[in-house]
């Protein structure tokens, strides 16, 4: 007779006696690892912001740089015809032999994502610009004269373009005022309108598709957004059973269930709702409040940890979760241990936990740098959209507003320096929260304050000292006879512009109240600068041409 044989608890198969815990831990770790895919799209799409972004202000600069050349050389020949100066006829030739703004705008062109449509309206520019640039050789042709062949001073395109017998038997006055004729004619003005009409068209045509790649790319966030949330509240459901089998059978799975806590890249929580104390967290919650140990936290409230803001801000999200008593996402702005602020995506639920009562659990994830990267590349393309009309009629309080709610500033400020050592802002460069521009001009002497000036041309982003803003204001009060226009504030900011290598002026943010400027205000203040730093050449270049074909139109 054979003896039963008895299976002790001990002698089950680790499967048979762990089961419980396995399929929880395997869902922990099927979302877990989900999770970081989703996040892998999302910061995939936040490069393909950039790069859309990227692209529209790289199509936005070789529009500039071929207006830029098309005018300097149009300004310099023609002044040649007029002046017969040989040096307008040297600086138009560094602009075609060195500077060459059109050749570099065309290749970058021709590097930019775009249609059949965006390269047919290329080509018809191109075609133009040498056209144009053939009327240009022949005005130059016909105001050689015979000594600078001879000697061939003249440069080898003059030379070598065959002018007819007519031409050739025409005196020095006839030749002059054909070639003026040909500077001024319709057929030259044609075909600089028709470059700029086909670079325009390339620009809208590229902008159109980059628009539907934009709009792809949304879709597909706000997919990705949706996602991350059910598996952010799916991975809670899971983590929720492991802690409830935790308590029921402790077993070797507390020691997987706190591995997954402590390396999962969000901040997990766990609050009694009736005492307001915790009752757990992970390391990157720690970590958040600045503490080394979970015993550091556990059996203390909100207000025992944190400051006063964060503290509330996270007994208000509380106090929402126990009230709607259903799973919440919501969003909302703390302050770490260090004093750093951060965007955080809520998620939070209530159980109840036996003899202990509701308890409130929680994960937040960090998205700042998604949507301080978002908000940045809005707020320029809003400075870009607003440039792609003529910026000579582009105010600088349109540009200047843009930039200041961004920065969520009490005031923002174009600054200027002048050839005269002069430091001024002018009236319409200078914005407060009201919309309101600065009452009045204000103005100093830039030798009155050497060393801000010179900290401001060094660094790409200045932050003003208690003692720099007493200078300053000395500085104003001293020029405006015992007044001055200069907002009061308690922090300021200059980012500096450049302008051909030069520094042109400056732009500055103020802030009634400290204020500690993020790694994302300083990237946005630095592109907003370049973004300015366009503009103003460009209207430079604008007013010059129209002061030179005024002075070309005057009578003699």
């Amino acid at each position: 007779m054979h003896k039963r044989r008895r299976i002790t608890m001990t002698q089950q198969h680790p499967i048979v006696r762990h089961g419980k815990f396995l399929l929880p831990s395997v869902i922990c770790l099927f979302l877990f690892l989900a999770m970081f895919v989703i996040l892998g799209y999302m910061r995939r799409n936040l490069q393909i912001f950039h790069q859309i972004y990227h692209d529209l202000a790289e199509y936005h600069q070789a529009g500039l740089l071929l207006r830029q050349g098309s005018d300097i050389l149009t300004d310099a020949v023609r002044k040649y015809s007029i002046t017969g100066d040989l040096s307008d006829r040297e600086r138009y030739f560094k602009e075609v032999n060195v500077d060459r703004h059109r050749e570099r705008a065309f290749a970058i062109l021709d590097t930019l994502p775009g249609g059949d449509a965006v390269n047919k309206n290329l080509a018809i520019a191109m075609k133009n610009s040498k056209e144009l640039q053939d009327l240009e050789y022949h005005a130059m042709r016909l105001l050689a004269t015979p000594e600078d062949l001879d000697i061939s001073k003249s440069p080898e395109p003059i030379i070598n373009y065959v002018l007819n017998d007519f031409e050739l038997r025409a005196t020095a006055e006839e030749c002059r005022d054909k070639a003026q004729q040909l500077l001024f004619s319709s057929q030259y003005e044609h075909h600089k309108t028709q470059i700029y009409y086909f670079i325009d068209s390339s620009f809208e045509d590229a902008t159109s598709i980059l628009d539907n790649h934009f709009s792809k790319a949304v879709a597909q966030q706000k997919c990705l957004y949706l996602l991350l949330a059910l598996d952010m509240l799916a991975l809670l459901a899971a983590i929720l059973v492991l802690l409830y089998l935790r308590h029921v059978h402790r077993t070797r799975a507390d020691v997987l269930l706190r591995n997954l806590l402590d390396n999962i890249p969000l901040l997990f929580r766990v609050k009694n709702a009736r005492t307001e104390t915790y009752l757990d967290a992970n390391d990157a919650f720690l970590q958040f409040a600045g503490k080394q140990q979970l015993d550091e936290i556990l059996g203390k409230t909100d207000d025992d940890i944190f400051d006063e803001h964060t503290a509330k801000n996270l007994i208000d999200n509380d106090i929402k979760t126990l009230l709607s008593r259903a799973p919440v996402t919501l969003q909302d702005t703390l302050t770490d241990a260090a004093g750093i602020q951060h965007r955080y995506r809520i998620t939070q639920f209530v159980v109840e936990d036996g003899g202990n009562g509701p308890c409130v659990i929680g994960m937040a994830d960090d998205v700042t740098e998604g949507e301080e990267a978002a908000a940045n590349a809005h707020a320029l393309a809003k400075l870009l959209f607003c440039l792609q009309d003529d910026a000579s009629v582009v105010v600088p309080s349109q540009l200047l507003q843009i930039i200041r709610e961004r920065a969520d500033a009490d005031y923002a400020l174009l600054v200027r320096y002048d050839q005269e050592g002069r430091c001024y802002i002018e009236t319409d460069c200078g914005i407060n929260r009201n919309h309101a521009p600065l009452p009045q001009p204000v103005s100093c002497l830039t030798s009155d304050i050497p060393q801000i000036l010179r900290e401001i041309q060094c660094q790409q982003c200045y932050s003003f000292s208690e003692e720099d803003l007493a200078t300053l204001h000395a500085a104003c009060v001293k020029h405006g006879n015992g007044h001055t226009a200069l907002p009061e504030c308690a922090t300021m900011v200059a980012f500096p512009i450049f302008v051909h290598h030069e520094l042109w002026g400056n732009l500055t943010l103020c802030y009634s109240m400290r204020h500690k400027l993020s790694k994302f205000e300083r990237e946005f203040g630095t592109e907003c600068c370049e973004v300015l730093a366009v503009c103003i050449e460009r209207r430079v270049n604008y007013r010059a041409l129209q002061d030179a074909l005024a002075n070309a139109a005057a009578p003699k």
